[in-house]
């Protein structure tokens, strides 16, 4: 390659990219010398490290990676790289080393497409080069046919090729053809490769390669070599991906077992008494008329150091005891295990199998950093190969990322998808993903039935239930977003049960040992159940086939809708916080029983989840999705209740924070006719309160102080302190607009003082920011900022999304008047992108203070640099703001 050439093949920090050919080292019983003479070794390896890094940079490569004493290195030109191996060996064999003994490295050379990224390349030809490395001899060098076909026409003098044949290396892939390095100066006899070719073992030829599983790999294969381990069981769902798990772990364990690995694959086996028969069949051992096969495989056993994979027990796990038989007589032998549900073996050692990481679709990072994500790299891979060119690129990232996320990072359901990128983009395949399970179909026909479509893999687990767990799972498919134990009791109808006495606890359980469902602790210690999303959309399919949908769903719905009601009581109270991130945790559960009870013409209930959410909605600041849920509630119920004043005031909130003061008043109106019509005085009070604020909006500063001065009234002769407390402050923030600080002040002390004893922070919170207001009127912007980073702070602890918007609009407008503009301009733009996103416009009381603080800004800043900053602020997130405006950022 000329100089020219090499150089356009490499990035600004010097490592190739593109077609890149790849060196790997690895010193020989490197482990053995550092246990012998640490002080030796770690000479040894200096000198080590100085010839291969000399060679290398001699013949234009570049180390990129150390890990422990192996080497790592990336050259534009192959020819370069073989020259480099040459020159390494043969200037090893000429050192002298401090430990005595020669030290041997094995090296080979692979050849693939790969970009480097942060000094580091991840590409699927490093893994493949790993397992290349690993079958070589210290002082062998191994070149892939890809690497040989490249650098055979060009070999350097006395130099040529040996070809090893085929061999089938730990990766489970496709046979290489390997080739030796072999000239003068070089080492030329070697024992045979150690590929998977020089154990015994019946592992299966895989298809594809093994994808984001390297630290699963290495913890299963450490759990293997504990001396306490005989047994480990892979644990997970179907379609986890335990049986290709379970295989390249015995792949790579393949030189820890002399007498072999071997794979049993049990799925075809339904009797628990003919496991032990399915794994003499695979020892090739013969069964005899009159010895029982559990003495046969001991005799044959007993003094072999093997590996037995034994896949799919779930359906025979009733065989566990004979497994654990047979392992106390050949002690020498171990099971890994794969299994829905564990053996319950003594000194079992479970490992469940975990998704694969997912990426964040509201927060997607560089292209080069989505497609090292587990589950982009599975199906884009999978996708490639069904559609040759295809790739992950700024057109189909995000819609890649989604699918990923509603497959829950399952490997079957991410293979299954990718599969159908034949007739289906990324973005139409997103559209259809509503039901998965008609979508993921098509697994290609050489592998078992149960995983040709992500319903027989689902269905496999299913049947293994008795008829209790199958009616407890498909109805706790009607929970979305998960659900606690009382939530389960409240809905299941466990007095159904052919064994009601076993109730909730024990099928839960049962279905947690099946993987069906997940468990998780909650913040408060307190358990929390959860299914994948393909495997509910399967128990709601049951459910509908069951004739059981409606009668779950009204249950669901009402459970819900007494657990909204239970936030009304305590909203203006301590506890607003705790049930503030309750709601958020069951909001999935909150949408599906609205939009159950909407489809079912359950209005009242609907009207009554709706508007029992109302301060959710307010303090959330969910501002559009709530006045969805309001107004359709109210306009398919018109009847006269309190669950409708109640709707139509919650509605009318929404409204005002909306800047829609007719739709407001008009609701409002409506509302205290009905309360009045009810005899209902706390509500009446509220309506009163609300229809103050509309007239405070307006400018119609006389009415508001007179309609709030007759709801504080009402309260105080109710004995509604909470009330209370919240009308001082309005009515301080009335006579605020009004112009009469001193009065304003007086009240918003109060209201601050009563709130506080009170502990309800939300009141605190809009208490400390109308005080903030009336210094600042008074020209005290340092007190006014003090005051809405203190109101700031509590709204961060409460999550009130709304009034942190707020806040920091109101410290922008403060700090562009003590000068620090560029600060100004980015909360500016922050707000008024969150402003936009919720459909909550900047409040007319404040208007002009707001003109004035832009205006200052404007005047400060060039429009490139004002334009510039507030760019700046609408990428921010609402931490990152909070922080600015806290003065805590960077």
């Amino acid at each position: 390659m000329e100089a020219s050439e090499r150089a356009g093949a490499l990035l600004d920090n010097g490592l190739p990219s593109g077609t890149v050919t790849f060196l790997f080292t690895d010193i020989e019983g490197s482990t053995r010398r550092w246990e012998t003479d640490e002080a030796a070794m770690w000479a040894d390896v200096r000198l080590h490290n100085e010839v291969l890094h000399g060679a290398i940079r001699a013949n234009h490569g570049h180390p990129f990676k150390m890990i422990g004493d192996a080497v790592q290195a990336a050259f534009a030109d192959p020819n370069d790289a073989l020259r480099a191996v040459i020159t390494a060996q043969r200037n090893l064999a000429r050192q002298t080393w401090t430990g005595g003994s020669v030290l041997r490295v094995r090296m080979a050379l692979h050849t693939g497409e790969a970009e480097p990224r942060d000094g580091d390349y991840l590409a699927p030809c490093l893994n493949r080069l790993a397992r290349l490395m690993s079958a070589g001899f210290g002082g062998q060098v191994l070149l892939s046919s890809v690497t040989a076909e490249l650098v055979r026409a060009t070999l350097p003098e006395g130099i040529s090729l040996r070809d090893l044949g085929r061999h089938r290396l730990k990766d489970l892939n496709q046979p290489e053809q390997i080739f030796q390095v072999v000239g003068p100066g070089l080492l030329d006899d070697f024992p045979a490769l150690k590929t998977l070719d020089s154990r015994p073992h019946n592992l299966p030829l895989q298809p594809t390669s093994l994808i984001g599983r390297d630290d699963d790999v290495a913890l299963v294969r450490e759990l293997l070599t504990r001396a306490d381990s005989r047994v480990v069981t892979l644990t997970g769902p179907g379609g986890a991906g335990k049986t290709r798990l379970g295989l390249q772990v015995g792949a790579d364990a393949l030189d820890d077992y002399s007498d072999g690995v071997y794979f049993v694959p049990l799925a075809a086996v339904r009797d628990p008494k003919l496991v032990l028969s399915a794994i003499a069949t695979a020892l090739r051992v013969q069964e005899t008329g009159g010895t029982p096969v559990g003495q046969l495989l001991a005799e044959a056993l007993h003094d072999k150091q093997l590996l037995l994979i034994l896949d799919n027990l779930e359906q025979v796990v009733e065989a566990a005891a004979e497994i654990g038989d047979l392992l106390r007589h050949c002690t020498r032998c171990k099971v890994l295990a794969t299994s829905r549900i564990r053996l319950g073996l003594y000194g079992e050692r479970e490992y469940p199998v975990p998704p694969l990481d997912l990426p964040d679709p509201n927060a997607l990072p560089a292209l080069d950093v989505l497609a090292e994500n587990q589950s982009v790299r599975l199906f884009v891979d999978r996708a490639e190969a069904v559609k040759p060119g295809f790739t992950l690129d700024a057109g189909n990232a995000q819609a890649i990322a989604n699918i990923c996320v509603r497959l829950d990072g399952l490997p079957l359901a991410i293979e299954l998808a990718a599969a159908r990128i034949r007739l289906l983009t990324p973005r139409a395949m997103l559209d259809r993903m509503e039901k998965r399970l008609p979508l993921l179909t098509g697994g290609a026909r050489d592998m078992p039935a149960r995983h040709q479509t992500l319903r027989n893999t689902i269905a496999w687990s299913f049947e293994l239930l008795t008829p209790d767990e199958q009616r407890l799972y498909r109805r706790l498919a009607i929970f979305a977003g998960g659900w606690t134990f009382d939530a389960a009791e409240a809905v299941v109808d466990v007095a159904s049960f052919d064994d009601p006495v076993a109730g909730v606890l024990d099928g839960l359980s049962a279905l947690v040992d099946h993987n069906l469902v997940r468990q998780a602790e909650q913040p408060d210690g307190m358990p929390r159940f959860d299914m994948f999303q393909t495997i509910r959309e399967f128990g709601l399919e049951q459910l509908q086939q069951a004739g059981e949908l409606e009668s779950v769903a009204r249950r669901h719905a009402e459970y819900y809708a007494g657990l909204a009601e239970g936030f009304e009581p305590v909203v203006f109270g301590p506890e607003q916080v705790a049930w503030l991130d309750r709601l958020d945790v069951e909001l999935d559960n909150l949408r599906a029983a609205m939009t159950w009870a909407g489809a079912a013409g359950q209005s009242e209930l609907l009207l009554q989840l709706a508007g029992a959410l109302r301060r959710y909605w307010e303090i959330r600041g969910h501002l559009s999705e709530g006045q969805h849920w309001l107004r359709t509630a109210l306009a398919a119920h018109s009847g006269l209740s309190a669950w409708r004043a109640r709707a139509l005031d919650a509605s009318g909130n929404l409204a005002v924070f909306q800047g829609e003061l007719e739709i407001a008043t008009r609701q409002y109106q409506e509302s205290l006719t009905i309360s009045e019509q009810l005899g209902d005085d706390n509500a009446t009070a509220e309506t009163t309160h609300n229809l103050a604020t509309v007239a405070m909006y307006r400018g119609d500063f006389e009415q508001a102080i007179a309609r709030y001065t007759a709801s504080l009234e009402a309260f105080r002769a109710l004995g509604n302190r909470r009330w209370e407390a919240n009308v001082l402050g309005s009515l301080g923030v009335a006579y605020g607009a009004s112009g009469i600080l001193d009065r304003a002040e007086e009240l918003l002390r109060a209201s601050l003082a009563l709130q506080r004893a009170l502990n309800h922070p939300y009141g605190v919170a809009l208490a400390l920011g109308n005080l903030a207001t009336v210094a600042a009127e008074h020209g005290d912007y340092a007190g006014a900022i003090r005051l809405l980073r203190e109101c700031l702070q509590v709204e961060r602890d409460l999550g009130s999304a709304t009034g942190m918007v707020d806040s920091i609009g109101g410290l922008a407008d403060l700090l562009a008047l003590i000068g620090e503009h560029h600060t100004a301009a980015i909360l500016y733009g922050f707000e008024d992108a969150q402003r936009e996103a919720m459909h909550m416009p900047t409040s007319s009381l404040n208007r002009e203070l707001r003109e004035r603080s832009l205006d200052i800004v404007r005047n400060a800043l060039s429009h490139e640099e004002f334009v510039r900053q507030t760019q700046t602020g609408q990428g921010l997130n609402l931490a990152g703001a909070v922080a600015l405006a806290m003065d805590e950022a960077d």
